[in-house]
């Protein structure tokens, strides 16, 4: 068995499910996910897939993906800014008035 370095890439990810006896799509099975969810959470957020994944490597959730968790166990979401509970959304505009501290236009 081999060491999985730290934000390994879903193509290492997978390799070590299958070095560990099963594929993804069993492992989803087993865990009552739908066919595709863990090699859905591979390559994007998806939170039962991810779970199921680092129980089954005995991994903690920031060393599979630390761009979506931080060493707490908490979900990393960067919708939010720093500065209260304004909603960033990349890619479109956002109206001032519409974030105001009321949140109301």
């Amino acid at each position: 068995m081999f060491e999985l370095p730290k934000d390994p890439g879903p193509e290492l990810i997978a390799s070590a499910i299958r070095m560990k006896g099963t594929t993804p799509t069993e492992l989803a099975r087993r865990n009552g996910l739908s066919d595709n969810g863990c090699r859905t959470a591979l390559r994007r957020k998806y939170t039962a897939g991810e779970l199921v994944i680092a129980e089954f490597l005995d991994l903690p959730l920031h060393h599979l993906w630390p761009d979506r968790w931080d060493p707490d166990g908490r979900r990393i979401d960067y919708r939010y800014s720093r500065q209260g509970n304004r909603r960033m959304l990349s890619g479109h505009r956002q109206n001032n008035a519409a974030i105001n501290n009321t949140g109301r236009p």
